[in-house]
């Protein structure tokens, strides 16, 4: 695995009247091997 891999996600809405246009709606997590979760922040890049 790379010591820098590129994640990518993405949400998908079904709602076309409510568009969600703050990442302040949901969180990201991932899981370490102790099954710790670790907040990852959202960061503008670009």
């Amino acid at each position: 695995m790379s010591p820098n891999p590129e994640i990518v996600m993405e949400l998908k809405d079904d709602n076309k009247f409510l568009l969600i246009d703050d990442t302040a709606c949901f969180d990201v997590f991932l899981t370490d091997n102790n099954q710790v979760q670790n907040r990852i922040p959202f960061v503008k890049t670009g």
